[in-house]
C-alpha cells in the first residue's frame, strides 16, 4: 500500500491570494496594519471585517488605538505574541 502524505501549508478558511491572506501573512511578518495601510497595499477598504473575519478563524489579534498628529484615532492591528 502506498499512501502519500499531503501537506497543507495554507492556514485553514483563507484562500491564497485573497484580501484575508495578504493581511495575514503581513501580520505574521511582524507588521502593524492601519486602514490606511490595508487600503493601499490590499484594497481592502474594511480592515476591521478582515481582522474579525481572522478572529473567527482563531488568530489572536490584538487592536491598539493610536492617535494621529491631527488628533484623530485610528486602530492598529498586530498578531498577539505566544
Amino acid at each position: 500500500m502506498n499512501a502519500q502524505l499531503e501537506i497543507n501549508l495554507q492556514p485553514a478558511g483563507i484562500i491564497p491570494g485573497s484580501q484575508n491572506h495578504a493581511i495575514l501573512l503581513a501580520l505574521q511578518s511582524g507588521e502593524r496594519l492601519t486602514p490606511i495601510d490595508a487600503l493601499t497595499r490590499f484594497g481592502s477598504f474594511r480592515l476591521g471585517a478582515r481582522i474579525l473575519e481572522l478572529r473567527d478563524l482563531g488568530y489572536q489579534i490584538e487592536t491598539e488605538i493610536v492617535t494621529l498628529a491631527n488628533r484623530k484615532r485610528i486602530a492598529s492591528y498586530s498578531l498577539a505574541d505566544g
